[in-house]
């Protein structure tokens, strides 16, 4: 009865055994699946990390273009200002020239003043 009792056991150790080891094979086939669609994932992600790269460089190059322009049109801007300030200044003199001219004449002046300034 020993030796039954023995070989029962040795039944169901070479069983379980056998168990452990199919178990152990599956737990590996779900690692190695695991792995491959991290890997995958994970290559996904640095596919498209390198794409926002990509876009975000190329916004920052619109950027500095953007502000380049805008520095630009605002020196143009202050430019013509200057030049719509002394455009107003000489037309305000030829205005007064003009007025003076007319008035002379109205008033029997000789209107021979060329001097603005008078």
């Amino acid at each position: 009865m020993a030796d039954e009792n023995f070989e029962q056991q040795k039944e169901f150790m070479l069983q379980q055994q056998a168990e452990s080891a199919a178990r152990i094979q599956q737990i590996k086939e779900i690692i190695l699946d695991l792995t491959r669609g991290t890997r995958d994932h994970l290559q996904g992600t640095d596919k498209r990390l390198d794409n926002v790269d990509v876009k975000i460089a190329a916004l920052v190059d619109a950027q500095i273009r953007t502000e380049e322009s805008m520095r630009e049109t605002q020196e143009s801007l202050r430019a013509t200002q200057e030049s719509i300030k002394k455009t107003d200044e000489a037309l305000r003199r030829l205005t007064a020239l003009v007025d003076r001219y007319i008035s002379e004449r109205r008033n029997g002046g000789s209107g021979a003043s060329t001097n603005p300034e008078q």
